[in-house]
C-alpha cells in the first residue's frame, strides 16, 4: 500500500512509503504502472510569501492534485494543524484551507485520508522537547538516526508521521522511543 504523509504548512513537508501489510495492489497502484519500494520525501512552498488567500488556495489545489496524481497513494495521512492562541487569523485560514483542500481531493479521487496529532508521532520518534525549536531539532536528529536527511523540519515531521503510520499498518505497536533503539 502506498502511503503519503503531509506536514501541512505554507512550506508543506511530505513523505512517501510503502506498507508491507500484504494488501493486494489497488486500482490506483496498478494504474501507476510501478511499485514505489522506497521512501521519497521533501518539502514544497505552497505559494509565494505574501500571496493573497485566493492565490494560496489555488496554489494548494494545484500542488495537491499534481502530487496525488504522480504518487497515487492508497492512504494519505496529515498532521493536524497546530493552532496556538496567538496564531493570526490569516494563518488559521491557510492551515484549515490546506486540510480542507487535501481531504476534498482525497474524497474526489477515492483515497483514504486520516489526520494525526503530532504528539503521537513525536513520542514514537523519541522527541521529548517542549519548546518548538528544540522539538524541531530533535525530530531532524531522529530522522537522521533512521538514515534520512530531511532538508527542513517540515520534511522531518512528514517522515516521522510516515514512520509512525507504517509501523501501525505493518501491525506493529508504535514504540515510545524508536530514535533511541540500539543505543
Amino acid at each position: 500500500m502506498i502511503v503519503l504523509t503531509y506536514d501541512l504548512a505554507t512550506v508543506t513537508g511530505w513523505a512517501v512509503g510503502v506498507s508491507d501489510s500484504g494488501t493486494p495492489p489497488t486500482p490506483l497502484e496498478s494504474a501507476a504502472g510501478q511499485t514505489i519500494d522506497y521512501i521519497e520525501s521533501g518539502s514544497t512552498r505552497v505559494a509565494m510569501p505574501g500571496s493573497s488567500l485566493g492565490v494560496f488556495a489555488m496554489s494548494a489545489e494545484r500542488f495537491f492534485k499534481e502530487h496525488l496524481h504522480r504518487i497515487r497513494p492508497q492512504l494519505v495521512v496529515f498532521e493536524s494543524p497546530i493552532l496556538r492562541m496567538e496564531t493570526k487569523i490569516i494563518i488559521l485560514r491557510k492551515l484549515y484551507g490546506l486540510a480542507y483542500e487535501l481531504e476534498k481531493l482525497c474524497s474526489t479521487y477515492g483515497i483514504r485520508v486520516a489526520e494525526e496529532y503530532n504528539a503521537k508521532f513525536y513520542k514514537h520518534m523519541g522527541v521529548k522537547a517542549r519548546k518548538s525549536k528544540e522539538r524541531k531539532a530533535q525530530m531532524m536528529e531522529a530522522c537522521r538516526v533512521h538514515g534520512w536527511d530531511p532538508a527542513d523540519d517540515n520534511e522531518a515531521d512528514a517522515l516521522g508521521l510516515l514512520h509512525y503510520t507504517l509501523t501501525i499498518l505493518n501491525n506493529q505497536k508504535p514504540k515510545e522511543a524508536v530514535a533511541g533503539e540500539g543505543k
